[in-house]
């Protein structure tokens, strides 16, 4: 589906239209393979970088064509169970700002509400304001997996196995946003630099803030791995303690009932043996049994096996 829209200095908002003009956002959500080939024939753009944008795999860059820029991004997805970021590209071609997403972006919706999004006109701030806007749907999804660790780490001692298992889920979350995050830092300092697009002393600013946006998420991000990290061994140490008292108790327990085991089964045999005559002979061998039981409790002990 392909939408477009227009601002100029003096709209208060977006307004959407249906012609192709200078100054215009030309935004496609889940088109397909035809309508990027078409769109990119009616342009003169470059129709493997349109399609390689609805690719679910493509990883962020940077790419160059008849002077034309492609950021190629991701972003974070909840909508998604099979990845947790999903490909968007943004392109600035000399009349206009062309957005490609394979999928429906949230973030989006939030950009055609926003009254302070700059003019369509002035290509290269909108540009900035739409990776700023992904910059924030990323510290919006790690706070929230922050928040999901914190609870779960209050008490290490009684995690279950489903936090064990969202943990590695969260993990997963976590490597692919890195992964994406260290790319689209990557491509912020080029454009910092001022060689892919001549940049303005303001814009400048605001992509020094997007360099400085994406290296706080990779250290939150690394950070919270690492928690996560720490809160798994914690949780192996305990269950392998609990684990090695148990096996603990068992073997003493093993240990101790032997004894009257063996005694039991050396008088049942069917041969004459000591006290065979005496009607105290359940007695003696009952005491008998407790007493080395005992003692073995009380070596055990004093042992600290216990």
């Amino acid at each position: 589906m392909r939408s477009i829209h227009k601002r100029s200095v003096k709209d208060e908002l977006l307004v959407s239209t249906e012609i192709i003009k200078p100054g215009v956002w030309v935004h496609f959500e889940e088109p397909t393979r035809e309508e990027l080939e078409a769109f990119g024939e009616e342009q003169h753009l470059e129709k493997g970088l349109l399609t390689d944008a609805i690719d679910p795999y493509e990883v962020p860059r940077l790419e160059f064509e008849d002077t034309i820029p492609y950021f190629f991004c991701r972003v974070p997805s909840k909508e998604r169970r099979d990845m947790s970021t999903i490909p968007f590209m943004i392109a600035i071609h000399p009349s206009f700002v062309l957005s490609v997403a394979p999928d429906t972006h949230t973030f989006i919706s939030a950009v055609l509400k926003n009254e302070s999004i700059p003019p369509t006109t002035q290509k290269v701030t909108f540009l900035i304001n739409i990776l700023s806007h992904i910059n924030r749907e990323y510290f919006k999804s790690v706070m929230i997996i922050r928040k999901e660790v914190n609870r779960i780490k209050v008490s290490p001692t009684h995690v279950k196995d489903e936090d064990i298992l969202k943990f590695v889920e969260l993990e997963n979350d976590l490597n692919e946003y890195l992964s994406a995050l260290i790319a689209m830092h990557k491509m912020y300092e080029e454009l910092y630099k001022g060689k892919v697009i001549h940049l303005f002393e303001e814009d400048a600013d605001l992509v020094d803030d997007l360099v400085l946006g994406a290296e706080q998420l990779i250290d939150g991000i690394k950070s919270l791995m690492k928690t996560i990290v720490n809160i798994r061994e914690a949780y192996s140490v305990v269950a392998t303690n609990k684990l090695n008292r148990v096996i603990t108790t068992l073997t003493v327990v093993t240990v101790i009932l032997t004894v009257p085991t063996i005694i039991t089964s050396f008088f049942g045999m069917n041969v004459p043996l000591p006290l065979a005559d005496s009607k105290m002979a359940t007695l003696f061998i009952i005491s008998g049994s407790a007493i080395v039981m005992v003692a073995i409790f009380w070596l055990l002990k004093r042992m600290k096996l216990l």
